[in-house]
């Protein structure tokens, strides 16, 4: 069980397919129950030679600890708004300021574990946002790959699969160019 700062369970904000906020419920309610659908971000920051950072998920993590993952990404409190857990899911993993992020697309991900109606960002990398700092208890490493190394990483199945799903998107959206 992943608690908060005052040592009770995070509590999740559920949404209906259309990303309508339906309710509230605790992680270890959603975490195990496909049919609760809870809301994510997720921000894809590319520097300015167009390559795109990824995180190596911590050792720790429940879910695919150790494997690549995207820039950021993050669970949404109850009743909080989509744009501040962006800023702080950013400013506690990454350390860097998430201002001039724009909105891509959403989606549903759902596997037999959980599903996550995924709100998907993309921010470009300079240093007025700040030096980026990755916050050691949510990631091992942090790095900027171009695609051929993000195509190899997926060549060993050490990505996660959500990031599977967007970096595909990525590619059509024409962002991240081949």
């Amino acid at each position: 069980m992943t608690k908060n700062l005052y040592g009770s369970e995070e509590i999740f904000q559920l949404v209906d397919r259309n990303g309508k906020a339906i309710g509230t419920a605790k992680r270890s309610e959603c975490h195990g129950n496909p049919e609760l659908i809870h809301s994510v971000v997720h921000l894809h920051l590319f520097d300015d030679s167009g390559r795109l950072f990824l995180q190596k998920r911590a050792q720790s993590k429940e879910r695919y600890p150790g494997y690549w993952d995207t820039s950021v990404g993050g669970h949404i409190r109850g009743g909080e708004p989509v744009s501040s857990a962006l800023a702080r899911e950013v400013r506690e993993e990454i350390g860097i300021d998430s201002t001039g992020a724009r909105f891509l697309y959403n989606y549903i991900y759902s596997d037999s574990f959980e599903s996550e109606y995924v709100n998907t960002f993309v921010l470009d990398y300079s240093e007025s946002l700040g030096e980026i700092k990755i916050d050691p208890v949510e990631l091992a490493d942090g790095v900027f790959y171009t695609i051929a190394e993000i195509e190899k990483l997926l060549s060993k199945n050490i990505v996660t699969p959500t990031f599977k799903i967007e970096f595909e998107k990525l590619i059509k959206s024409g962002l991240f160019k081949k």
